[in-house]
């Protein structure tokens, strides 16, 4: 079947309601590329120091991405010209990119690159020393908070419940090590949901860290019977459930604060 290039408004129009799926069928660097150079607004230059590569490597990486939208949109009956979309897209995502792809670029590898620059700049501020502390404060933190908020839940004395924390403490510490080893993530990742912000950038990051820490939680509790009673166990089956919910709460009020206006 043969297609007519349609430069019109309502072949335009078209494009908006596809345009998420648009983008993220294409492979990751090449969806990097777009996202960066229209989504982003960033120049060649900035696309080819994100992606690791020059900025003619860049340029040719986003001409080919928009190659392969065009071909797909074709497919969905919308045909236009490279040069029609690359305006299209030069003109309306600055005035009103979908969100999902807005906040994609976050959660994509490109975004190590940033990470990378601000782990630099907390090295050049705290130095070695200091560094160090911070980064195994940050490792452990979704562990400490935990034992300390379900501390007061378990019974005993003082010192009793204290000493219950921190072998809770140390049982989540070696669960979520060995979990972040599992599944290929650094060791300093925070599991902390609300606190990663790849999570508020992506809802599908934030369900998959969601599920993790509760993976960490329910092992933890099946090797705490040593110290904790099964009341006890119960009662932080039930803690975690709340501790879902509201990071869950927590992820959904950062995006609707965080998400463009009108949005």
């Amino acid at each position: 079947m043969n297609h007519r290039e349609d430069h019109s408004e309502a072949a335009l129009s078209k494009i908006a309601p596809i345009l998420d799926e648009a983008v993220n069928q294409l492979p990751s660097e090449d969806r990097n590329a777009i996202l960066l150079r229209f989504f982003e607004q960033q120049p060649n230059a900035a696309v080819g120091e994100f992606l690791g590569t020059t900025e003619e490597a860049a340029r040719k990486r986003v001409d080919r991405a928009l190659n392969k939208l065009q071909g797909w949109l074709r497919g969905q009956g919308v045909v236009l010209t490279v040069t029609s979309l690359t305006g299209y897209l030069l003109n309306q995502t600055v005035i009103a990119a979908p969100l999902g792809l807005a906040l994609t670029i976050l959660s994509q590898p490109v975004f190590a690159a940033q990470e990378a620059a601000l782990q630099e700049k907390v090295r050049e501020l705290l130095g070695p020393e200091a560094l160090a502390q911070y980064q195994e404060f940050s490792r452990n933190l979704g562990s400490h908070l935990t034992a300390i908020q379900f501390e007061p839940l378990l019974s005993g004395e003082k010192s009793e419940r204290e000493k219950k924390g921190k072998q809770l403490y140390l049982l989540l510490r070696e669960e979520t090590q060995a979990t972040l080893q599992s599944q290929g993530l650094p060791a300093d990742f925070q599991i902390v949901p609300t606190l990663n912000f790849r999570n508020i950038a992506s809802e599908s990051e934030g369900e998959k860290n969601l599920k993790m820490l509760v993976g960490i939680m329910e092992r933890a509790a099946q090797r705490a019977g040593g110290f904790l009673s099964p009341d006890e166990i119960k009662k932080f089956d039930e803690f975690r459930n709340q501790a879902l919910a509201a990071n869950r709460m927590g992820l959904t009020m950062n995006r609707k604060l965080m998400a463009p206006a009108g949005r």
